[in-house]
């Protein structure tokens, strides 16, 4: 494959133009994640609220990257999906000008790491956290340059693996479980009990302190501890116990106990009714938008984030919708064979976020 050695500044031209700021208008801004992660939706800014004087609209396929932060990979093609947000004076916009490049082989080149090292060589500044890359350098960055064909075939390819060919993503298999299913609405003290295991740690014991993970993803052992290094009580967990974080429940951090376990008082624990509800699906309606929304309604505490609280004389009285009781096996089955196939897609997952870049090496490496 014949490769040329072209500057940027070649193949791109400066875009986009400086609008001065109307404080009485809303701007949905784009920001750029560092460590070739994209370009993502940053939310809306009142104009009123920033002390900067002008805002660039940036259009889609731009290439765009912060100055300051270029440095630790912060550069992405703006996506259609984000084409008339708007960026800080902070920003540097490019269009593609030349059509001997291909925007999606622009996309994988600019993500590679070693494009990352020519933009780190051009950055500079007084200290390695404040370096800039500035648009002359940027522009002098010779980058290969194979044939339109090739660079299409090299973006077909590359794109390919980045769409995850591997199976259904994980986050698609959350969606399914966490959803509102029809049913009965009771309260949710109607199907649990609560139950307290207070021990006093003996000096000799050993003692595995558990936490819940957000959006429903378990349990998990936080730290061990040697009873002598505890003061005050723990509280024992029992398989099948019913487990949330008072202070995260308003993240979905509600979880099913596997195993044997300890926790502070700000896990309460419960007992399942299994007469009325199969644990599995009771903890599915828990992990619902609707019963999410009524949790978020009852959490209370000194800041609307960091310190809601959900009491458990609060969680009792909560309403919750479950499956009626012809339907609960199948939803159960259902739910059982998502939660086998999570942790495959998780792995397939990692395999295929490990495949791309490995693969962008070995294809921009082998034209140096």
């Amino acid at each position: 494959m014949k490769v040329e050695w072209v500057p940027l500044g070649d193949l791109l031209s400066r875009a986009g133009t400086a609008t001065a700021v109307n404080q009485t208008s809303v701007y949905p801004t784009l920001g750029v994640k560092s460590h070739s992660r994209g370009a993502f939706d940053s939310g809306e800014l009142q104009g009123v609220d920033t002390a900067y004087a002008t805002l660039t609209q940036v259009r889609g396929g731009w290439v765009v990257y912060p100055k300051l932060m270029a440095w630790e990979g912060a550069l992405a093609l703006v996506p259609p999906e984000l084409d008339g947000r708007w960026v800080s004076p902070e920003f540097v916009a490019y269009e593609v000008a030349s059509d001997a490049l291909s925007r999606g082989y622009l996309a994988h080149l600019i993500s590679w790491v070693g494009f990352i090292d020519w933009v780190r060589e051009g950055s500079a500044g007084t200290n390695v956290r404040r370096r800039r890359l500035q648009p002359a350098a940027f522009e002098a960055i010779r980058i290969p340059l194979p044939s339109r064909s090739d660079q299409d075939r090299i973006a077909t390819h590359l794109t390919t693996l980045s769409t995850g060919q591997l199976g259904t993503r994980s986050d698609r298999l959350l969606e399914m479980s966490h959803r509102d299913w029809p049913g009965e609405q009771l309260l949710v003290g109607d199907l649990v009990d609560s139950v307290t295991r207070r021990d006093k740690p003996t000096p000799d014991g050993t003692y595995h302190m558990q936490g819940v993970r957000w959006y429903g993803e378990g349990l998990f052992t936080r730290e061990t501890r040697a009873g002598s290094e505890l003061n005050g009580a723990v509280y024992r967990i029992e398989p099948g116990d019913l487990v949330y974080n008072r202070l995260f429940a308003w993240k979905q951090s509600f979880a099913l106990a596997t195993s044997p376990g300890w926790a502070s008082n700000e896990f309460p624990t419960f007992r399942v009714n299994t007469d009325r509800v199969p644990p599995r699906v009771l903890l599915a309606a828990l992990l619902s938008p609707r019963f999410t929304a009524a949790v978020n309604s009852a959490s209370t505490g000194s800041t609307p984030t960091s310190r809601n609280r959900l009491k458990e004389r609060d969680f009792v009285t909560l309403p919750i919708t479950i499956p009626r009781g012809q339907d609960q096996a199948a939803i159960e089955r259902s739910l059982a064979l998502i939660d086998q196939i999570r942790p495959l897609t998780k792995r397939s997952e990692a395999i295929a976020s490990a495949l791309l870049p490995a693969a962008r090496n070995e294809i921009f490496s082998a034209m140096r």
